[in-house]
């Protein structure tokens, strides 16, 4: 599964989930999550609400366990980059079909780009 959000502002997603080697693209999602000083205890929300013009649900929820940070800054160039490990629990529905998530472990990552 593969999951983003502002990310290469064309218009187009890379957002899509894999299910017994078939793709299956998925519409644009929104993340929510808390802004505070201890990143690794928020938990996100990830989703999208089908208003019909999609057949497709999701609600995920991310618990963040562990960070990776990294911020580089050389005037021109700049980097900040947070990388989590953590647990997607919730539902996609795509395709008349339920995909339920139970604490299955991934990564989020939040990446701001200057070049």
């Amino acid at each position: 599964m593969n999951l983003s959000m502002g990310v290469n502002e064309t218009g187009l997603s890379e957002n899509a989930c894999w299910l017994d080697g078939e793709i299956f693209y998925l519409p644009p999602v929104l993340f929510e999550r808390k802004d505070t000083n201890d990143s690794s205890a928020n938990t996100w929300h990830i989703y999208h609400r089908s208003l019909g013009w999609s057949s497709v649900d999701i609600d995920l929820t991310f618990t963040p366990i562990r960070v990776y940070k990294k911020t580089d800054n050389f005037g021109v160039v700049a980097s900040i980059f947070e990388q989590w490990l953590g647990e997607y629990s919730g539902e996609i529905r795509l395709a008349g079909q339920v995909l339920r998530l139970d604490k299955v472990m991934g990564l989020a990552e939040d990446h701001f780009a200057k070049w």
